[in-house]
């Protein structure tokens, strides 16, 4: 069974991933795993904090806080509280707490479970752990080959997938997007928005180079379902949309996600000047701070290759 990974730090914002998690449960019938990370510097977070915590019921009622199981029953508390609400929906949940730094435990959490997603609120502060900020998730995407979705805003009161928008730009990077879109779509019954950005010519003179007119960006649209044709010929039972952006590129993509009031941008992303130097491309990097849309961040097949390498090798090591 498919597994969905969903940290959570105690706070109200990483909690945003929630309604989330639950939508693309039920679109991949997979499980949800919340996972709760304790620090090392927890245990005074947890006393300083202790009157509020206290809200929480433990199954074996009143702890003291320097009861040295104390941190971890109201963690097991407080993942059951989320767990509940998600089981009274009729999704299977399963609910961890491990102890480690948060980057390394969440990958290695989603290494073990086999997870096919980690949906990870990407501005969570504070709670038991004020660990969940977006350095957090940000490392995590960097280190693990399993797509994540960060969520910045609430969810609508009911989340669904109508409108899905895949940046495209003639590449086979980007096209590496296509199959998991194409999946989501058919199970939601969703529109596919394919978006392609023109950038500014910046620095050269118009009259040499002067911006596509209506018959070049007719021609754009036209790359854009010829690619789908080589690449996902199987495509025409899906309702689409061709966009041609103008302008930044990832600025482009957050002007036209709100425009054609997209869902979810699903981009693929991948590393630069080797595995441990990686960072986000930086369109993808805008795209994540620059909208409220979810963003689902995949790795290129390649990337995705050289982590698995570094886990293997880590597990031998350490064997």
């Amino acid at each position: 069974m498919k597994t969905i990974l969903v940290p959570l730090d105690g706070s109200d914002l990483s909690a945003l991933a929630l309604p989330y998690a639950d939508l693309f449960s039920r679109l991949q019938q997979a499980e949800v795993r919340l996972l709760h990370v304790v620090t090392q510097g927890d245990r005074q977070d947890f006393v300083v904090e202790r009157e509020r915590l206290t809200k929480i019921t433990t199954p074996t009622g009143t702890v003291s806080p320097n009861s040295p199981w104390a941190l971890q029953l109201h963690a097991d508390a407080y993942l059951e509280q989320a767990a509940a609400k998600l089981r009274a929906e009729g999704l299977q949940v399963q609910t961890e707490v491990v102890y480690g730094t948060p980057v390394d435990a969440i990958v290695a959490v989603a290494e073990r479970c086999a997870a096919n997603m980690i949906v990870m609120g990407t501005h969570g502060r504070g709670g038991l752990g004020r660990w969940l900020i977006g350095s957090v998730a940000h490392s995590v995407m960097r280190l693990t080959a399993v797509p994540v979705l960060a969520v910045r805003s609430p969810a609508p009161e009911q989340p669904a997938l109508q409108r899905i928008m895949v940046p495209l730009d003639g590449s086979p990077l980007a096209r590496e997007a296509l199959p998991l879109a194409f999946n989501l779509a058919e199970r939601s019954g969703s529109t596919l928005v394919l978006l392609t950005v023109l950038t500014p010519q910046i620095g050269l003179d118009p009259s040499i180079m002067p911006q596509p007119g209506p018959a070049a960006k007719s021609a754009l649209r036209e790359q854009l379902l010829h690619e789908l044709d080589i690449y996902v010929p199987d495509h025409q039972h899906i309702p689409m949309q061709t966009v041609i952006g103008e302008g930044m590129v990832g600025e482009t993509i957050c002007h036209e996600a709100e425009q054609h009031a997209a869902d979810l941008i699903i981009m693929t992303s991948h590393g630069q000047s080797g595995l441990h130097h990686f960072a986000l491309g930086s369109a993808t990097d805008r795209v994540l701070h620059g909208t409220h849309v979810p963003v689902l961040v995949l790795h290129s097949r390649t990337h995705s290759a050289a982590i698995a390498a570094v886990q293997g090798r880590k597990t031998h090591i350490t064997a």
